[in-house]
C-alpha cells in the first residue's frame, strides 16, 4: 500500500463537475429511455415507487462516512492503520449488506399491500422489489470505498466510479428496453450496474483489502462506533428519503402518471444537485475546519452558485422538459405537467444544499441526534402538508412538492437560528446567514431574470428547431 497524491478542493470541484457532468448525460440517457419506450403511465408509476422505498433501506450506505471520512482524513499518511481501515470496512460492509439483502426480500411480500393497486401492480411491485434486493450487499460496498477515497482525497476516483454506476446503468436501460421493450429492465439494470462497478473497485484494491472472519469483525473496535452512528445516521438519512417515498405514496392515491411525473421533476432537480455536488466536496473542507467561518463561506459560495441555476432552470423549464423528453411515448400534455412540477421542484436544489452542507456540518461535530430530531421534524410536517394538499385542496402533484419544499425551508430556517444563537451565541452570525441568503436571491434573481429576457426569443427558435430535427432523427 502506497500514500496517493492528493488532490486539492479546487482540482476536486473541476474534476467532479466534469466527470459528473458526463456521467448526467447518461443519466438523463436512462431517463430518456423510460420516457420514449414506456412513457407516463402506471407501470412506470409502480417502478419509481419500488425504487424509492427500496432505497430506505439502503439509507445507511450514506451513514458510515461520518466515521470513515474523519479516519482517512486523519491517517493518510500511516499505511499500516490504513490497511487494517480497507480491511475492516470492506469486511463489515459485506456483511452487514448480506443482512440487508434478506431483509429486503422479507419486506417484498409485505410493502405491496400497503398501496391502493390492482393485484397486477401490487405483484410487480413485489418483482421489482425482490430483483433490487440482490444489489444491497454490493451497494454497501461500493459506497464504503466512495467514502474512502474521499477521505483520501482520492477525489478523481471516487468522480469515476460515481460516474460509472450512471453510465453503466443507462446503457443497459436503454439496450434492454430498445431489445425487450419490459419493465423489468429497469431493476435488472441497477443490479448489473453495481456487481461491474464492484468488480472494478475489489480488482483495483485487491492487494490491500482481504476479508476479514465475522468475529474479527464483531470484535473491531469500531464496531461500536460503527453501531452507534448507523442508529443516528439511519434514523437522519432514511428521514431525508422519506421525503420522495412519502411525496410517491401520497401520489399512488392520483390518477396514473403523476408519480411519473413528480420524478422527472425529481430527476432533473437532483441531477443539477449531483452535478455540482457542493456540500459533499465542500465537507472535506469542514472536516478539517469546524469554524462558523468555514461554513460562512461554504453557505455563501453554495446559495450564490445554486439560486442562480435554479432561477435559471425556473424560467426555462418547459423549454428544457421539450427538447429532453417529448419523444416516443412521452406526448405534449406530458411536457406541460413535468415542466409545471420542475418550476417548483427546482428551489429544492438551493434549500436542500444549504441543508445538507448544515447536517454534515454537524455530523463533524459529532450533533447526529440535532440533525435526526430536525429530519423528522421536517418529514412530519411534509406528510401533513402532502395531506392537506392533496385531499384538501386537490393540488395533485404541485402540492405533493409545494409540501416538500416547505417542509425543507423549516430546516433550513431551523439549522440558521440553532447555529447562530445556540451554537455561537451570537446574534450577528444570524444576521450574517440571513445576509448573505438574501443578497443571493436578489442577486441571482436579477441575473437570471435578465438573461431570460435576453435569451428566450433565441433559446424558443432553438428549442424548437431542436425538437424538430431531434425527433425526426430519433426512429428507434
Amino acid at each position: 500500500m502506497k500514500t496517493y497524491k492528493r488532490q486539492t478542493i479546487k482540482q476536486a470541484f473541476i474534476f467532479n463537475f466534469i466527470v459528473t457532468l458526463l456521467s448526467k448525460f447518461f443519466a438523463y440517457l436512462r431517463v430518456f429511455s423510460i420516457s420514449f419506450f414506456l412513457g407516463l403511465n402506471r407501470q412506470t408509476d409502480v417502478f419509481f415507487i419500488t425504487f424509492s422505498i427500496f432505497n430506505l433501506i439502503l439509507a445507511l450506505r450514506w451513514a458510515n462516512e461520518i466515521l470513515i471520512l474523519p479516519l482517512f482524513v486523519k491517517y493518510r499518511d500511516s499505511i499500516l492503520k490504513r490497511k487494517y481501515l480497507y480491511s475492516y470496512f470492506f469486511s463489515f460492509s459485506l456483511y452487514f449488506g448480506l443482512i440487508v439483502f434478506f431483509i429486503s426480500i422479507v419486506l417484498s411480500f409485505i410493502v405491496p399491500h400497503f398501496f391502493p393497486f390492482s393485484q397486477e401492480y401490487k405483484t410487480l411491485m413485489r418483482d421489482f422489489f425482490l430483483i433490487l434486493s440482490f444489489s444491497a450487499p454490493l451497494v454497501y460496498i461500493t459506497y464504503t470505498f466512495e467514502n474512502i477515497f474521499r477521505g483520501e482525497r482520492r477525489f478523481y476516483l471516487f468522480s469515476l466510479f460515481y460516474a460509472s454506476l450512471t453510465v453503466i446503468q443507462a446503457i443497459i436501460c436503454f439496450l434492454g428496453l430498445y431489445i425487450y421493450k419490459s419493465i423489468y429492465v429497469l431493476p435488472i439494470a441497477t443490479v448489473l450496474a453495481y456487481l461491474i462497478v464492484f468488480i472494478f473497485i475489489f480488482f483495483l484494491e485487491r492487494k490491500n483489502i482481504k476479508l476479514l472472519s465475522i468475529k474479527k469483525v464483531l470484535k473491531g473496535r469500531f464496531l461500536k462506533k460503527l453501531f452507534t452512528i448507523y442508529k443516528d445516521s439511519y434514523l437522519n438519512y432514511v428521514a431525508q428519503k422519506l421525503r420522495i417515498s412519502t411525496d410517491n405514496y401520497f401520489g399512488s392515491f392520483l390518477k396514473e402518471s403523476q408519480v411519473s411525473a413528480l420524478n422527472f421533476a425529481y430527476f432533473l432537480n437532483g441531477s443539477i444537485y449531483s452535478a455540482l455536488k457542493l456540500d459533499i466536496i465542500l465537507m472535506t473542507k469542514i472536516a478539517e475546519s469546524t469554524v462558523f467561518y468555514t461554513l460562512l463561506k461554504a453557505i455563501f459560495y453554495s446559495s450564490l452558485i445554486t439560486f442562480f441555476v435554479a432561477f435559471l432552470i425556473y424560467f426555462f423549464s418547459y423549454d428544457i422538459v421539450k427538447v429532453l423528453f417529448e419523444y416516443g411515448h412521452f406526448k405534449g400534455k406530458d411536457t406541460l405537467l413535468v415542466s409545471s412540477l420542475l418550476k417548483i421542484a427546482i428551489f429544492l436544489l438551493p434549500v436542500g444544499t444549504l441543508i445538507s452542507i448544515f447536517s454534515r456540518y454537524y455530523f463533524i461535530k459529532d450533533k447526529i441526534k440535532l440533525t435526526v430530531k430536525v429530519s423528522f421534524i421536517s418529514v412530519v410536517i411534509n406528510a401533513i402538508l402532502n395531506y392537506i394538499f392533496i385531499f384538501k385542496f386537490n393540488l395533485e402533484a404541485k402540492g405533493l412538492i409545494l409540501a416538500t419544499l416547505l417542509s425543507t425551508i423549516f430546516a433550513l430556517l431551523f439549522y440558521m437560528i440553532h447555529t447562530s444563537l445556540v451554537e455561537e451565541k451570537k446574534l450577528i452570525n444570524l444576521i450574517k446567514l440571513l445576509a448573505y441568503l438574501l443578497f443571493s436571491i436578489f442577486i441571482t434573481f436579477i441575473f437570471s431574470k435578465i438573461l431570460h429576457t435576453l435569451l428566450h426569443p433565441f433559446v424558443e427558435s432553438l428549442v424548437t428547431f431542436l425538437h424538430s430535427f431531434l425527433k425526426s432523427l430519433i426512429n428507434l
